[in-house]
Parts: C-alpha cells; structure tokens; sequence
C-alpha cells in the first residue's frame, strides 16, 4: 500500500504543476531500501504512465499543447540526459547533493519572479534543441526526472504560462521517460514488481493532477509548484545534513 499512496501522491503532483514525479518516487523508494535499478525503473514505468494519462486529459481540456513547437526542446532532452548520466559518474555524491539545491533554488525563482524578467520567446528549431540539451543534461546529472528544469525553461524561454508550461512539461517528459525506460531495459532493470501498485496510481494521479490544474490560476500553479519544489530542497537539505 506504501507503494500506491507514494505513486498516487508524486505523480498527482507531478501532473498538476509539470515535475514529473520521479523526483519524489526514486530517492523515496531508495529510503525504502528498494534496489536501485528496481527503483528507477519502477519509477520511470510510473511516471511514463502518468504522462501518457496526463497528456491526454489536457488535450480534451483544451491546454495549449504543440508537439510540433515541444519536440525540439524533447530530442535536446533526450540526448541531454545520456550526457548528464555520464557527468554524473565523475563526481562524489555530496557536490551532485549541494549542487542539486542550488539548482532548485534557482528554479523557484525564475518561476516566481517570471513576470519581472525579460519575455524571450525562442523560434529558431536549434536553439530549442540547446535549451533541452542543457535540461536533459541537469536532468541526468542529478538523476532526476528533468521536469523541474523543463518548466522554468519553457517559462523563461518559450513565454509560456505556468499552467501551459506544467502541461508542455508532461509531454516532452513523455518522451524522455520512454527514453530512459528502453536504457533500464537494455541495462537489464526491466522489473514490473512494484508496477501492481504504481501503475494504477499513476493512472489515478495523472487524471487527478491535471483536472487541479486546469482548475487553478498561473498564480496559484506557480506557488504550488514552489511549494512542491520548497519540499523537495528541504528533503535533499536532510540527506546531506544527515
């Protein structure tokens, strides 16, 4: 049941403000002393689940989603994130720690400040692809899902809302997340164990995740998303202390 609430709780959130959820799901199942191949693919398999339900229900909603205009920002991701793995191996566990926070820091403020900086609104196909490089890149090099990352850079560089940038979030971390999933296979982690408990309450929580969020403001999608982030930082804060 720990399994379900977890999956349930990370990918309503997920859904709702555009982290994913495997930001929560790996490093809590790692608490739960879950090995860390399983770990990661089970929270993949859920995350890779949400964002298919997700992406669906904002499209019948109506959300401002563009596979065209995402998938340069996604390919860039994608390729980002075998790149950031590798960097990853280079340094000790306490840097890509401390590293982490500073780098969440830095996303809660482009996204709470968003209104008082620059409009940039990128067009050229390259340039997006650099943009999901270096996202993807974060991503891997921290071990975490990119979707954090991926909203603040929709926001900064592609003027996008909150709520908008939370749902084109989902959809390049679709396509991410598949990327990953197909690595773990390959790498022998494919392990459908835990997906009894996760994959329903991905199902549920991406449903639920994206109606919250059609229901809330860009205001209120911004303070969530802090909040959420706030959370995740004072959890990284605990293991490095600890």
């Amino acid at each position: 049941m720990i399994y379900f609430i977890l999956s349930l709780l990370a990918t309503t959130l997920g859904a709702m403000v555009g982290i994913g959820g495997g930001i929560i799901i790996r490093p809590v199942l790692a608490a739960l002393s879950v090995a860390k191949g399983l770990a990661s693919f089970t929270s993949a398999l859920a995350v890779l689940v949400m964002a298919i339900v997700t992406t669906v229900n904002y499209k019948r909603k109506g959300a401002k989603l563009d596979l065209r205009d995402n998938m340069p920002v996604a390919v860039g991701s994608v390729a980002g994130g075998f790149m950031g793995g590798s960097l990853m191996a280079m340094v000790s566990t306490q840097v890509i720690n401390v590293s982490l926070v500073c780098a969440l820091v830095l996303v809660i403020i482009i996204v709470m400040f968003r209104d008082k900086m620059p409009r940039i609104k990128v067009k050229n196909t390259g340039l997006a692809m650099f943009i999901g490089l270096c996202t993807g890149a974060l991503s891997g090099f921290f071990g975490i899902g990119g979707g954090p990352f991926q909203v603040a850079a929709l926001m900064l560089f592609f003027s996008l809302s909150a709520r908008d940038a939370a749902a084109s979030s989902i959809l390049i971390t679709l396509c991410t997340t598949a990327s990953s999933l197909i690595r773990y296979t390959i790498l022998g982690y494919a392990d459908f164990s835990l997906a009894i408990y996760t994959v329903p309450a991905a199902v549920i929580g991406g449903l639920l995740g994206s109606q919250i969020n059609r229901k809330l403001n860009d205001h209120q999608t911004s303070v969530v998303f802090a909040i959420t982030i706030i959370g995740i930082i004072a959890l990284q804060m605990w293991t490095i202390i600890g």
